[in-house]
């Protein structure tokens, strides 16, 4: 998705919000590299650092709050120990979509990736864990602008917001952390947990209210 205001400039340039995977983000970046134009994408803070798992661990109510930083093969072993983990890439790449896999899936996953030369990776492993309800919350400058459901009892389900009082704390919770970018996703459960956070231009927005969010971007 390409949202483009002509009404703004910088530097005689308009900025244009560019919106796909991590890979259209990838794109993006290298051609205006290649073409000598400045990156004046917004936001201005993509930066993959702020998406590693490992620097989340002193954020409040992590869902997977005893998670391990490892490698495949240490992966392997805990799967043959537990049967199950919820397992993700470490790095903010997101190489395969995170979740809950057996020995034989996530040997699967293995096979994918080292296809494409990517299997050398950490992995953020801990136990399974039981969620009801999955929101996704889209923050602009900070603040909460939208929110969907997107999951229930692990099956994909798009439609209403979040319950008031689930907005109110993601505010609460966005306030009181320090460390991530004024606008990204974060996913929250229905018992206040959080999942992840993800990059607001590289991740889905599933049934959220796009005029807000591309009105707030502005």
């Amino acid at each position: 998705d390409l949202c483009r205001d002509n009404n703004i400039k910088r530097n005689g340039f308009t900025p244009i919000v560019a919106r796909g995977s991590i890979a259209f983000d990838n794109s993006v970046k290298f051609t205006l590299k290649t073409l000598g134009l400045p990156d004046l994408r917004f936001p201005f803070n993509n930066d993959p650092k702020y998406y590693n798992y490992s620097n989340w661990g002193y954020l409040p109510n992590l869902l997977n709050h005893e998670f391990l930083i490892c490698d495949k093969n240490f992966t392997l072993d805990a799967l043959k120990a537990f049967g199950k983990l919820w397992i993700r890439c470490a790095s903010g790449n997101k190489n395969f979509t995170g979740g809950v896999f057996t020995k034989d899936e996530f040997e699967q996953e293995l096979e994918y990736l080292k296809q494409v030369n990517c299997d050398d990776i950490d992995f953020v492993i801990d136990r399974a864990k039981q969620i009801n309800r999955e929101y996704r919350f889209v923050f602009v400058g900070g603040k909460v602008i939208s929110s969907s459901l997107y999951m229930e009892n692990g099956n994909p389900k798009q439609g209403e917001p979040a319950p008031d009082d689930l907005i109110k704390f993601a505010q609460k919770w966005f306030d009181i952390q320090c460390i991530l970018p004024k606008s990204v996703v974060v996913d929250i459960t229905d018992d206040q947990k959080i999942i992840e956070i993800n990059n607001l231009f590289t991740s889905g927005w599933y049934s959220c209210d796009l005029e807000k969010i591309i009105a707030a971007v502005k």
